[in-house]
């Protein structure tokens, strides 16, 4: 994986690059062009090449790469913005990071003309109509829930409903494919929000209501807070939300309800409904964050149970083959994007692809890899390796990418990077 550079030590690689004259490279408009830094300013770096400039235009992003100590094992590369281009000199912004081990062998190239490329995981999704959300508490995410088998967990639903039994005043558990959010028009704000953002919904009257931030570790739990933005961000106004959550609260001191929490069931990231479970006042102990714990546990359990029990075959599709949107690719692989808010389907590190690319009257089939991924607050990200890509046809996407020969001198790359 790529290790960021601290700014100490890249103000001190800056400046060896200045002062001992190391070539950078960078390839724009096929040809790989060499630079050597000539100024550091406050702003601002200033390069110098042998080549024409004509390509680079003023604000055009671009990665540049070095070795300190001229070996294959220390490449650093970094991106910067053009500002301009005048003669020799290339003018840019300063790097925001630096970047070393990117087990990258090859320069990467934003775009290359004619260049088809469809990919495909071997596998299946889950197409459910239920709201879908990133970076939720599943089944798939509790080691001890995975090590269950099947006669584990009948063993562990009887003790689970047991305990519910004893320790509460009523229990439910509401499914959105039998029940379709209890039909959207009369379904209840508790149920809209918890099949919405799927947070926990916990309401504690000793306790004085919400759970609060202090408590919400993970952010798991609604707060007054974000039930509030919920609401605003569902067309209520600020007064007619603190209506609605004061007629939470006064709601269930009106039925004698102590403690109420409504627990999000959640398969693969879909939220496919929830447990309602609650303890009127003076019958049984009020529940407590402790206690929730129990029943989360018991909602993933539910989650395994239905997933054995075939409750989600007819919404298992086969993973259909796409074509992604190529953000770079070098002759070792490709980084590509997806919108997750589009997109059934997400994938992991060491997933891998068929891939077939058409370029040149030639079709290359080989397999990739995802060697890292990240995300913003907006995209999805995935570099990938190519694996077991023939020698022939890594010399032609060689050859079509850079514009130059493979020469014997690549061949040592070919192993191993993207």
């Amino acid at each position: 994986m790529a290790t960021p550079i601290q700014r100490i030590e890249k103000e001190y690689i800056l400046g060896t690059l200045n002062g001992k004259n190391i070539p950078l490279k960078c390839f724009a408009g096929k040809h790989e062009h060499t630079f050597t830094l000539r100024e550091i300013g406050k702003d601002r770096l200033i390069f110098e090449s042998k080549d024409s400039l004509s390509v680079f235009q003023k604000n055009m992003k671009i990665e540049l790469k070095f070795s300190v100590h001229s070996t294959l094992t220390d490449i650093i590369t970094f991106s910067v913005y053009v500002y301009e281009a005048v003669g020799r000199r290339l003018i840019t912004s300063i790097p925001d990071y630096l970047y070393k081990n990117l087990s990258r062998a090859y320069s990467r190239v934003r775009q290359t003309p004619g260049l088809n490329m469809v990919i495909r995981k071997n596998g299946f999704y889950y197409d459910l109509d239920c709201e879908k959300i990133s970076g939720v508490d599943s089944a798939a995410s509790d080691n001890l829930v995975l090590q269950l088998n099947e006669a584990d967990v009948n063993a562990a639903m009887n003790e689970h409903l047991n305990w519910i039994q004893q320790k509460t005043d009523g229990y439910k558990l509401v499914l959105f494919k039998d029940n379709v959010l209890s039909s959207p028009a009369s379904a209840s704000l508790e149920e809209k929000a918890v099949g919405k953002r799927g947070k926990i919904l916990f309401i504690s009257i000793p306790s004085g209501g919400f759970v609060s931030e202090a408590e919400n570790s993970g952010e798991m739990f609604f707060t007054e807070q974000s039930l509030t933005e919920y609401l605003l961000d569902n067309g209520e106004n600020p007064e007619s939300a603190r209506k609605k959550i004061d007629g939470l609260l006064n709601q269930r001191v009106a039925q004698g309800v102590c403690s109420d929490c409504y627990i999000p069931v959640i398969f693969r990231s879909y939220i496919i409904g929830y447990m309602h479970i609650w303890v009127n006042e003076g019958e049984n102990p009020p529940l407590t964050l402790s206690s929730i714990e129990k029943f989360r546990r018991f909602a993933k359990i539910i989650v395994l149970s239905l997933e054995w029990d075939n409750y989600f075959e007819g919404d298992k599709k086969e993973i259909p083959p796409f074509s992604p949107k190529l953000l770079d690719m070098s002759a070792g692989g490709f980084l590509f994007v997806l919108d997750p808010s589009k997109e059934k389907i997400t994938y992991a590190v060491d997933d891998q692809f068929a891939v077939r690319i058409a370029i040149s009257d030639r079709v290359i089939r080989c397999k990739a890899s995802v060697v890292r991924n990240h995300s913003d607050m907006m995209y999805a990200y995935y570099g990938c390796k190519f694996d077991d890509m023939a020698i022939e046809d890594t010399r032609f996407l060689f050859e079509a990418i850079y514009g130059k020969p493979f020469t014997d001198n690549d061949i040592q790359f070919v192993a191993g990077a993207v």
